[in-house]
């Protein structure tokens, strides 16, 4: 199996196991504080690392590209959010896990990526059953279009922010290591959300449940887990494959939640589970 294959499944199964985490934490003290403590309490982690695995990195295109990178996240993050508090969850979160088909478009036209049209089929079955898996498709339908029109836009700006995002580490991965990416995006998404936060007059006051701070930190690993696998994928692979492999985090969220929050799936999740899962073979072995 390809090694960008591989890291591509861990870092589905980080991302994934994460929105499972990050489910628990949002529902006790709302998604936008869980989103900045997860994220404040991962760059103190990156921090430590630095010392292990940090590098010099210049004030050259690279980092120009990796501020832009962690601007356009914590955009992507923030529509996202404000797509699951106006709309629909089951309109918000497919649309904005199929950002892999912007990366895979980025990196065919920006990367000068090649993918045979085996792969081309392949990634489409992964992104077509990540959105079947994400949604109920009865809730879906039977919601008026101006309802599914206020989620809509949210989601679609989560997917292009967040396909230019995975496209920009990529492209600066391959020229400066898998570690300094992570670091440097993590302060451009940090402190623009504590502006948008002052704008907005957010509340981001720390917790004192222990329970809810392991969580948190558990959060900000698993986080960071994904980046390095993703990183490491798309420094020996091509972005093109890797991001469809992480995209299908969707899959584990979902499975999780069925077993420990005791949610239930219906028959399209199900079926798009499959598709994905065949979608995720055939890239494997082709």
């Amino acid at each position: 199996m390809n090694a960008g294959i591989l890291f591509g499944l861990g870092a589905m199964l980080a991302w994934g196991t994460m929105d499972l985490v990050a489910a628990v934490v949002c529902r006790k003290i709302g998604d936008y504080r869980a989103l900045f403590w997860s994220q404040l309490v991962g760059f103190a982690i990156l921090i430590v690392a630095y010392f292990f695995f940090g590098q010099p990195i210049a004030l050259d295109k690279f980092f120009y590209i990796l501020a832009g990178a962690g601007i356009i996240d914590i955009i992507g993050y923030i529509y996202f959010y404000r797509g699951l508090s106006v709309g629909l969850v089951g309109v918000v979160s497919p649309i904005s896990a199929m950002f892999a088909a912007i990366t895979v478009l980025l990196s065919v036209l920006i990367l000068g990526e090649s993918i045979t049209a085996l792969q081309v089929f392949s990634i489409i079955l992964i992104v077509t059953g990540c959105f079947l898996v994400s949604t109920d498709i009865r809730e879906f339908l039977k919601f008026k279009s101006s309802k599914l029109a206020e989620g809509v836009k949210e989601g679609l700006i989560a997917m292009v922010s967040w396909g230019i995002m995975a496209t920009f580490i990529a492209l600066a991965v391959r020229e400066v290591g898998w570690f300094m990416p992570i670091l440097v995006m993590r302060v451009f998404v940090i402190f623009p959300f504590l502006i948008f936060a002052k704008v907005k007059k957010i509340p981001l006051k720390f917790t004192s449940n222990k329970t809810l701070v392991a969580l948190i930190a558990f959060m900000a690993i698993l986080d960071i887990a994904g980046f390095v696998a993703f990183n490491m994928g798309v420094s020996g692979s091509q972005a093109a494959i890797v991001a469809p492999v992480s995209a299908a985090y969707p899959l584990i969220s979902i499975f999780l939640a069925y077993f420990f929050l005791k949610e239930r799936m219906v028959l399209n999740q199900y079926v798009g589970a499959g598709i994905a899962i065949a979608g995720l073979v055939m890239l494997s072995i082709i």
